[in-house]
């Protein structure tokens, strides 16, 4: 019963905060009000929603550029959004539980941050005109804190919306996964169409795609591409090989393919590699112990990848990013 109280409580201080950076924001009110009214009254019909909704929209909803806020943005309003509708209906479900490792995990990641934002926030500076205007102030500290303080908020949703044995996961948070990729690899396709040009490789231009943060550098880019591209694998290994879901996945992976190796990173190609790896050694464990897979062609399957290892840095030391993904390019052709 408290915890309905409690999630109650929740959603009437997410309407009451949310209610009061849309006065503020710099857009049509009426627009603004409409649209975010449409979404808290979806997810009044359709709780668990929010779990495709949110990953498809998180990298995209980014207007900086145009609104000069980056300290609360466009984000923000969804997840405060997100936030009025769950916990409105918070109760409805019996939640999944929680491993008590997890829960310890929780409790010291939050107290790392905390720590490192009152060192960043600590001592409190005067309050002035420029105390949100820049990445500088010591004010920054709490936009890098809701990085933390967001996932901690909508935790208990996700318990609820996941479902009996986590169900929704797969069927819910997966494609919106998916979509959030599709987005920005789309964005970064325009992006090079519009400056060096969709297949000019000669050029080591560097999309920023929807982040508007990375014009103070940074590789925000790189580290979306690396934590979505995996759940395109975790698509197309599912056992249901429906054509219609085949075909979604051969795109989502051209798209992430493209997108990850024309940013010209370091990072993203080490993590895509690493991804790779260790998506493979998880299927050949569970083939192994199926029996269908032999302990002497895992060896010669292992062989051959230190040796392609091998000679893709050696292409790389010898003709950089291009001579790389021309390699790159023929292997994926001949696969």
């Amino acid at each position: 019963m408290m915890r309905v109280v409690f999630a109650r409580a929740t959603a009437v201080a997410a309407l009451a905060l949310l209610a009061l950076v849309c006065w503020y924001y710099p857009a049509n009110k009426l627009l603004l009000g409409a649209g975010l009214g449409a979404y808290i009254a979806l997810l009044l019909w359709r709780p668990s929603w929010w779990l495709a909704i949110v990953p498809a929209l998180l990298p995209v909803l980014d207007f900086a550029p145009w609104t000069g806020w980056y300290f609360v943005d466009e984000l923000d309003l969804l997840l405060l959004a997100t936030c009025v509708g769950g916990y409105l209906r918070y109760g409805k479900e019996q939640p999944t539980r929680l491993p008590g490792l997890a829960k310890a995990a929780c409790v010291l990641l939050a107290l790392c941050w905390l720590g490192a934002a009152a060192r960043g926030l600590l001592p409190l500076p005067a309050w002035d005109a420029n105390a949100l205007s820049n990445y500088v102030s010591p004010y920054n500290s709490l936009r890098v804190l809701k990085g933390l303080l967001w996932p901690l908020l909508l935790l208990p949703l996700l318990r609820q919306s996941a479902g009996p044995e986590a169900v929704n996961i797969e069927r819910l948070f997966v494609p919106g996964m998916l979509g959030g990729l599709v987005l920005t690899s789309l964005a970064v396709m325009w992006e090079r169409d519009t400056f060096p040009g969709l297949l000019n490789f000669a050029s080591d231009y560097r999309p920023t795609a929807p982040f508007s943060a990375m014009h103070t550098g940074g590789a925000a880019l790189d580290a979306y591409l690396a934590m979505a591209f995996p759940f395109v694998a975790l698509w197309l290994i599912d056992g249901r090989h429906h054509p219609a879901r085949l075909a979604a996945g051969l795109v989502c992976l051209m798209l992430g393919c493209f997108a990850g190796l024309t940013i010209f990173s370091r990072d993203i190609y080490i993590a895509y590699a690493a991804s790779g790896a260790l998506i493979g050694a998880l299927i050949c464990a569970h083939r192994v112990r199926r029996g269908a897979l032999r302990w002497q062609q895992l060896a010669a399957a292992l062989l051959m990848g230190v040796l392609l290892v091998w000679m893709l840095s050696h292409v790389f030391s010898t003709s950089g990013y291009r001579g790389l993904l021309a390699s790159l390019g023929l292997l994926a052709a001949a696969v």
